[in-house]
């Protein structure tokens, strides 16, 4: 699904200025794709290595 699709799904539901529209864009993004931290620290040892807490591998 494009932005777009994605932007126009939202003001589907209800009329929304930038802000809001914004807003409500980023908290449906972090649920529907997990934090990169959590996919680095899954992938690290798949891959051989160790995965560094705060810093980088």
């Amino acid at each position: 699904m494009s932005v777009r699709h994605a932007l126009l799904a939202l003001l589907r539901q209800r009329p929304m200025y930038g802000y809001h529209l914004r807003s409500e864009f980023e908290q449906a993004l972090a649920v529907a794709v997990p934090s990169v931290d959590v996919e680095l620290r899954r992938a690290a040892p798949e891959h051989g290595r160790e995965a560094v807490p705060g810093g980088t591998p």
